[in-house]
């Protein structure tokens, strides 16, 4: 069963519409059993977060996973119109995460959450290229979701695998 979460009520009641599981609670406290998930999808969430708060989401995401589970993160990088939104306070690139999710060199600011995820895939999100012609701007389109190298990496989808203990 998928169960939303959200603290906010308008997003609850948008969400209740289509027949979901709701729960209102805070992502830096979830209220489920240690190891009683097999998922934590968290979209779009992180960014509005201090740096505290983010590692607060790890480690609640990491305590209700079950070992095996999945733990996917989606959120926006930094590009021209990031602080357009005045709840973002920060971007987290994958880069970050992974450092409190996986075995690091580098010393670290927070305590590390766990060592032992395993990257399933990194889908980087690009900014679309445009020009204003319908049929062009298809084209240029698929080349954005290829990732050329002329377009700019503006989000991603992280998925990791908690390791089952073994």
């Amino acid at each position: 069963a998928t169960i939303g979460v959200d603290c906010g009520e308008d997003n609850l009641g948008v969400a209740g519409q289509y027949g979901r599981t709701l729960v209102m609670a805070d992502v830096r406290a979830l209220p489920f059993r240690d190891a009683s998930l097999g998922g934590v999808h968290c979209s779009h969430v992180v960014e509005h977060m201090q740096p505290h708060d983010a590692h607060r989401l790890l480690c609640e995401a990491d305590r209700v996973l079950r070992p095996g589970g999945v733990l996917v993160l989606q959120a926006p990088m930094m590009w021209r119109g990031f602080w357009d939104d005045l709840t973002h306070v920060r971007p987290y690139p994958p880069c970050a995460i992974l450092e409190y999710l996986r075995k690091a060199s580098a010393p670290l600011a927070l305590p590390r959450v766990r060592a032992d995820y395993t990257v399933i895939r990194l889908r980087w999100r690009y900014a679309p290229l445009r020009v204003g012609n319908p049929y062009v701007d298809a084209v240029l389109h698929q080349l954005s979701r290829w990732g050329f190298p002329w377009v700019r990496r503006n989000g991603y989808m992280l998925v990791l695998r908690k390791s089952d203990g073994r």
